[in-house]
């Protein structure tokens, strides 16, 4: 199966519903801003074959700009480059590492998930990078990795 990154379907194209994890589900959690530039638009160049003209295509609005430095060979190409471009700094902006307490299968890595009732910034929806469950002592386990954007 291939998609773009945290699109959240299943393999036959359906959404998946983000499961609500409210605060008293997780045992344990902490978060981290990894201190990236948060590109609010990203622009790249292509350049027409028969004529040589270099058009620039934007996508998002705001600053910061991330230019990118290579041309295109079609609007298109340069316009999904940016798109990409624009998708990763926003997912790379924070971490959030959480235990559950207890089991929770509706997670699963590439979905994504809504917290709520922690600080605001932490609040909303995270697209899961890895899921672990596990068999413990006490029962089945969950815990997460999820990254989320601010723009």
């Amino acid at each position: 199966m291939v998609q773009r990154r945290g699109e959240g379907r299943t393999a036959a194209g359906d959404p998946l519903t983000p499961p609500v994890l409210p605060p008293w589900r997780l045992s344990d959690w902490s978060w981290s801003f990894e201190g990236r530039s948060v590109y609010r638009a990203a622009e790249a160049e292509w350049t027409e074959t028969g004529s040589g003209i270099t058009h620039r295509v934007r996508v998002g609005s705001g600053t910061p700009l991330k230019k990118l430095r290579h041309a295109y060979p079609t609007e298109a190409e340069a316009l999904r480059a940016a798109e990409a471009v624009l998708s990763g700094a926003a997912r790379a902006a924070m971490t959030l590492e959480a235990r559950l307490a207890g089991f929770e299968p509706g997670l699963l890595g590439g979905a994504s998930v809504t917290v709520t009732g922690l600080r605001p910034e932490l609040n909303g929806e995270w697209h899961l990078e890895s899921v672990s469950h596990q068999l413990d002592p006490g029962g089945l386990v969950t815990s997460f990795r999820g990254r989320k954007g601010t723009a």
